[in-house]
């Protein structure tokens, strides 16, 4: 500043929303899941270093994309951004549940995941569905497993 003049950012930092914008940034801070919802923060700190899953969902949400009417064959970025999302999103709601479990000292549950999904309908209703199913095809087995034991006792 130079006789009382407020300098000016440069035009690539106005666009962005100047230094220290909380927008914009790809990557830089992670969200912290609470009971209210996603609250910003700073990334948790862990004991190890953190699992790479760059490339590992690409063939899965490539298909999903493609399921939702993208095209046969998504931009790589578009999948990488995608995945991105993906892995962050399932990444802080596994570490708030585990923060909840912590706090009962207890191991995280089935619970503590429908209770971080309970205040968005569409998730919590998929996430029960979900579970309804698993429960209906576990049901299932033990049933063909039990038929298969009477049919060899005859």
């Amino acid at each position: 500043m130079e006789g009382g003049k407020v300098a000016k950012a440069p035009a690539s930092e106005a666009k962005r929303g100047g230094r220290g914008s909380r927008g914009g940034g790809r990557g830089k801070g992670k969200k912290a899941v609470t009971e209210g919802g996603v609250k910003k923060g700073p990334p948790p700190e862990h004991d190890r270093a953190p699992i790479s899953t760059r490339g590992l969902f690409t063939r899965d949400l490539n298909l999903m994309m493609y399921g939702f009417g993208d095209a046969v064959e998504s931009f790589p970025d578009t999948v990488d951004i995608v995945e991105d999302l993906v892995v962050d999103y399932v990444g802080t709601l596994v570490q708030a549940a585990v923060e909840g479990a912590k706090a009962r000292d207890a191991k995280p549950t089935v619970a503590d995941f429908l209770f971080l999904l309970r205040k968005d309908p569409g998730k919590y209703a998929r996430a029960q569905q979900l579970l309804k199913l698993n429960e209906e095809i576990k049901q299932a087995k033990k049933a063909e497993g039990e038929g298969d034991i009477l049919a060899a006792g005859d």
